[in-house]
């Protein structure tokens, strides 16, 4: 992976964070080489500072924009970043415009999972058959960086360009599923090309349990932390998962030591993680860097 480090020629770059840089290598790794087999050329840019997520969730705004202003000045010039943490995608793609001076930043922002998803709908990767997962029941946990913070910045947007509240109502609505369907549409893929089966969690989308990590919980209150994921695993395990799948390490490193710590018997992965773990991405064709950036449009 070194060739990517500051790699001058590259105009998308990955934004790995700090519990992926520091905790959760193992997701920045598998996002890494999906991107690598994908055949993009992208970089990791070695000055990236924190997000500043928690920052602007405990009201720090003066510290936090010191390191907002830090990361845009050091990803203008790219067309495209990358992520594979909600919480920083959140931040990013939400949270930078309102503070920004400019009141937007220089480039594109698309989480991981997203290019997954519009590169399956394109029809330019499937996925390969696998013994291990064949029969498998798997599950997906809803990120709140990634789900309601999301949603609930697509109602508001709508909302201030509304001209007739009564009829947008139905498109937030719709505008709010087609992006929890994201995942989905990754998750049914596997479900028809590798032959796990795909199960729902009573509590999804809007509605989704929190893993109890977000907010300072774990720092704060690591026992009541632990003890929420598990209520969430429990709910995994009402629907018969054998694998319990996130797009968020802050979710991903709850619901997996809260696995282990009260024995719900159940595998964790990153949706990316398990995809590049059971090597099964299968591409049909790979796409150029315009395929990418119209992608998100």
């Amino acid at each position: 992976m070194e060739k990517y480090i500051n790699n001058k020629d590259a105009k998308i770059g990955y934004f790995v964070g700090c519990t992926a840089s520091y905790r959760q290598i193992e997701i920045a790794i598998a996002t890494c080489k999906i991107f690598e087999q994908l055949g993009i050329d992208f970089t990791l840019l070695e000055d990236e500072v924190c997000c500043g997520s928690p920052f602007f969730r405990v009201g720090a705004v003066d510290t936090a924009q010191e390191l907002m202003n830090k990361n845009i000045e050091i990803f203008k010039g790219l067309d495209l970043v990358f992520f594979s943490c909600a919480g920083c995608y959140k931040t990013f793609t939400n949270d930078y415009p309102k503070w920004a001076a400019e009141g937007k930043i220089p480039f594109k922002t698309m989480h991981a999972f997203e290019l997954i998803s519009r590169l399956i709908t394109a029809e330019k990767i499937k996925f390969k058959p696998n013994k291990e997962l064949k029969g498998k029941v798997v599950t997906y946990h809803d990120p709140c960086h990634l789900g309601r913070h999301m949603a609930l910045e697509i109602e508001q947007r709508v909302i201030e360009e509304s001209k007739n509240l009564m009829m947008d109502s139905r498109k937030i609505r719709q505008m709010i599923n087609e992006w929890y369907e994201v995942p989905r549409i990754i998750l049914r893929k596997l479900e028809e090309n590798v032959g796990i089966e795909f199960k729902e969690m009573y509590r999804i989308k809007l509605d989704s349990f929190c893993c109890g990590a977000g907010g300072g919980v774990r720092a704060g209150y690591p026992d009541f932390s632990l003890r929420t994921s598990s209520l969430r695993l429990d709910e995994a395990n009402a629907v018969g998962a054998d694998i319990v799948t996130t797009e968020c390490p802050f979710c991903y490193r709850n619901l997996f030591d809260a696995n282990e710590q009260y024995n719900h018997g159940v595998l964790v992965y990153g949706l990316i993680q398990m995809i590049d773990e059971f090597k099964l991405l299968d591409i049909q064709e790979k796409p150029s860097l315009e395929e990418i950036l119209i992608m998100k449009e």
